[in-house]
């Protein structure tokens, strides 16, 4: 059975209307679609990566193979050089007004188990700060501390409200993730 959805190729930033099979793990796009073997494809509240080369579908589109299970960077985000913030008075929250977009794309985001936990118990508030790792392609290259990470699109809702400061590149980035620790003193 064919899904119709909006499918969004984090490379491109484009969406495109897509008809999805869920149990062949196919996605069917016009021919105009720029989308090609490495991608990841957002749909239905999951991020896919395009795991064969794109196919023709009988002359009409395209057709390509997603992966079954999360992709490697499943997320979507951005960093932000010269953040400004202000607070949103009703919820408490710091909401980003104004800053240079760097980089938008995919990304992962988790919760850094090796950082220590500098949140405390105030009367009934927790606060302090939560420590994040995010993983970024590559060719990411111009991070310097203090530059701004928000999660623009996530499997997991709460990190859609986080805008991260990034406090160093992590010496354990390898051959294939640029990897960041970053920090949210908004807490959870």
């Amino acid at each position: 059975m064919l899904l119709r959805d909006q499918v969004t190729v984090a490379r491109t930033g484009r969406t495109h209307r897509g008809l999805v099979d869920p149990e062949a793990r196919k996605i069917y796009l016009p021919e105009d679609v720029d989308i090609i073997r490495g991608d990841v494809a957002a749909f239905r509240d999951f991020s896919r990566r395009v795991d064969k080369p794109v196919e023709q579908w009988l002359g009409a589109g395209k057709v390509v193979q997603f992966e079954e299970g999360p992709a490697y960077l499943p997320d979507l985000g951005k960093l932000i050089r010269n953040a400004h913030f202000t607070t949103d008075y009703n919820t408490g929250d710091r909401v980003l007004t104004a800053g240079d977009v760097l980089w938008t794309g995919p990304c992962h985001l988790e919760s850094d188990p090796y950082a220590f936990d500098t949140r405390t118990d105030i009367g009934a508030q927790m606060v302090g700060s939560s420590v994040f790792l995010i993983k970024l392609p590559l060719e990411v290259i111009d991070i310097k501390d203090g530059d701004s990470f928000q999660v623009t699109s996530s499997r997991d809702t709460r990190l859609l409200i986080r805008t991260l400061t990034v406090k160093s590149a992590r010496a354990s980035s390898d051959d294939l993730f640029r990897q960041l620790l970053a920090f949210d003193n908004q807490g959870d």
